[in-house]
């Protein structure tokens, strides 16, 4: 039976990956692989994860993430918690006073953590206690699409954008030692960044080299290259 790869969907940005309901992602996290195409050349394999709070790995990744961000801003924050209900009017409050705030949720309530003093029966806390606080805020269980983080524009520093783009992304069956050990007994050497990520050396096409392997090398689920590309006529 020759590889099949399928078709790209007119109607989605990323196929399977952008398509699939959250229950779908959420089956599927860590038991799958996607393996990313730059246009430098290079390729990277990486585990299929997908992102939600209801997903209790995932969920564990992102209070890691969330809990670190307050003392990048800040050792010293003022503190309080309100229930959902009064979060629009406290967020356009906030707003006014133009100071930075970031707020997590916590049940029925948010713990709302600003820079200064200004609502009324906030406390002050410092050190490492903001952290130790958001650490207690997502402890799930957490319901599909909750919103756990919100903060102002501008508070926490954007990554840096990097100049090579994504020109295709394969979603195969297989999971990840799976597919690093078949890409290396194929010959390709990985370099490691300080992340973990694994990239290798340019190749060329990743498609074109999936098409003349052996029908079963890697069970393809899904290809698609960015909507951007396919509008603009840029290369396969």
């Amino acid at each position: 039976m020759p590889l099949i790869i399928p078709a790209p969907s007119p109607s989605s940005g990323w196929d399977w990956v952008a398509a699939a309901t959250s229950l779908e992602k959420r089956k599927n996290c860590g038991k799958v692989t996607q393996i990313v195409y730059y246009t430098n050349g290079y390729f990277e394999p990486m585990p299929f994860y997908c992102h939600s709070w209801s997903c209790p790995f995932c969920a564990n990744l992102s209070r890691l993430e969330y809990a670190d961000k307050p003392k990048q801003v800040s050792r010293i924050w003022y503190v309080i918690c309100i229930p959902k209900s009064q979060y629009p009017a406290v967020q356009k409050r906030i707003t006014r006073a133009g100071t930075g705030y970031c707020a997590m949720q916590r049940g029925d309530h948010w713990v709302i953590l600003t820079l200064d003093p200004v609502i009324e029966g906030s406390q002050l806390i410092a050190f490492d206690e903001p952290g130790i606080l958001a650490m207690q805020c997502f402890i799930g269980p957490h319901e599909p699409g909750e919103r756990m983080f919100r903060s102002s524009r501008g508070l926490f520093p954007e990554k840096k954008k990097s100049d090579v783009h994504i020109r295709r992304k394969i979603l195969v069956r297989e999971g990840f030692p799976v597919v690093l050990k078949k890409l290396k007994d194929d010959g390709h050497i990985f370099t490691s960044d300080k992340s973990g990520r694994c990239f290798s050396t340019p190749m060329g096409d990743f498609k074109t080299f999936l098409e003349y392997k052996k029908p079963d090398y890697f069970e393809v689920i899904s290809t698609e290259q960015p909507a951007r590309e396919r509008i603009n006529g840029c290369p396969n």
